[in-house]
């Protein structure tokens, strides 16, 4: 019997995803657990897994196009089956136009009213690129990719891949501006249009901005409009107060020397990370949310690592960390970063979190406060390491001193209690070496 797949709801703030690609042809085998299609959501593209075996017999949504959470978008069933016409097909007049051979796409669902003038807006909007819909553009480039492009009037096919399975990467886009090829390959000149042998090859210029006009209002993308409602619910129910602490992080930054020198590649992150977790053991009401009238005990310590991206930022978890010994947070933080930059970040790994650790130190930002991920109970903000004065033993000396600061929810936490929760992170940070043990 045949089975519907349906677009599921991939965050807790979906309503509609993108179908960036399919993965399976139609009369495909497919496996259960197989990646089928990649979608977009609010928050990042992710693999949609088949959860049923059989043959892709039908697709019914197109690369490109969005489609509501629970809309039918394939269906798998046994080879030769028939799939199940859509119900409003039966309503609906027949076509004019000759009838498609039978292994095309059907037509997709109806989409909810908004949604045509929501299309008709981005088309306006996005210059025209050439060839975008026949050459399947939308299955070698991520949305962000083709965004940059569309912005910049640049036609992806010009553009040298290196990704994998021939997808065009961010850095190939900022490669084709400076006019260089990608590293290992030579763009042909009769595609491009540039000299086979330039001396000193001259950046293609970018396409002029369109006009800003004053007052001008611009819809949100659906990542900033989802951020502006988690904030805002963070903001409008969350009591917030902030406490900081300076910590010295001589010790730990020579622990991380030592651990490199050996072979072991840990970030001061990852060592603020083991700290937190060992903290949040001790203290592990900062660990908990608040619920109605009662408190959620969470039994994991599940943090959470806000990653920047170009179009908003997403929050990947890296879960049990209180059983997790440093090597082990470098080597899966490093992973679970890497895949939420290349947008291939699950929906386990963005949801479960019990704790967030937000750095901006790599920006030069000395001390923030973050802002509060629902239903979570504290955020931590990391500053940047900076040379500062000291005192040790009764002496004032020279010393690497980074400042973290502990956003918590006053429903759970009094300001006595994060304050004991920022000097346990103080004290493993300065004595990063019990943390190895």
């Amino acid at each position: 019997m045949a089975t519907e797949i349906t677009m599921p709801k991939l965050s807790d703030t979906m309503t509609e995803g993108r179908l960036v690609s399919w993965k399976k042809s139609v009369g495909e085998k497919v496996s259960r657990g197989d990646i089928i299609a990649e979608v977009e959501t609010d928050k990042a593209n992710m693999e949609l897994e088949a959860f049923v075996s059989g043959v892709l017999l039908e697709t019914r949504v197109k690369p490109g196009d969005m489609a509501q959470v629970g809309t039918v978008i394939a269906v798998v069933g046994e080879a030769g089956e028939q799939a199940q016409p859509l119900e409003t097909e039966a309503a609906q007049p027949p076509p004019d136009k000759e009838k498609p051979p039978p292994d095309t796409e059907k037509p997709k669902p109806p989409r909810a009213p908004e949604e045509p003038a929501a299309a008709a807006m981005e088309a306006e909007e996005a210059p025209p690129v050439a060839g975008r819909a026949a050459t399947g553009e939308t299955e070698k480039a991520s949305p962000m990719v083709r965004r940059l492009a569309r912005e910049r009037g640049i036609d992806l096919k010009l553009v040298k891949e290196s990704g994998q399975d021939g997808r065009i990467l961010k850095e190939d886009l900022e490669l084709f501006l400076k006019g260089k090829p990608v590293q290992g390959q030579v763009r042909e000149p009769e595609k491009t249009g540039l000299p086979e042998t330039p001396t000193e090859p001259e950046p293609v210029p970018e396409a002029e901005p369109r006009p800003v006009t004053s007052g001008e209002a611009r819809p949100l993308s659906r990542m900033r409009a989802a951020i502006a409602r988690t904030v805002s619910r963070s903001w409008r129910e969350i009591p917030h107060f902030a406490v900081t602490v300076a910590i010295d992080m001589g010790e730990a930054e020579e622990i991380r020397r030592e651990l490199k020198g050996s072979g072991i590649s840990v970030s001061v992150n990852d060592l603020i990370v083991k700290a937190a977790a060992t903290a949040l053991g001790k203290f592990p009401q900062v660990n908990n949310s608040f619920a109605g009238e009662g408190i959620t005990v969470n039994a994991g310590i599940n943090i959470g690592l806000a990653v920047s991206l170009d179009e908003g930022l997403v929050v990947p978890v890296l879960k049990g960390c209180g059983g997790l010994s440093v090597k082990e947070i470098a080597a899966r933080s490093r992973e679970l970063v890497g895949r939420a930059r290349e947008g291939k970040v699950s929906e386990a790994e963005l949801s479960g979190g019990t704790f967030t650790i937000s750095n901006l130190g790599m920006f030069g930002v000395a001390e923030f406060m973050a802002v509060i991920l629902p239903p979570q109970g504290a955020i931590l903000a990391i500053g940047a390491i900076r040379d500062d004065v000291v005192v040790k033993e009764g002496r004032v000396v020279a010393g690497r001193v980074m400042r973290a600061t502990l956003s918590a929810d006053h429903r759970l936490v009094d300001g006595a209690y994060a304050a004991g929760f920022l000097g346990e992170l103080k004290r493993a940070l300065e004595n990063p070496a019990t943390m190895l043990l």
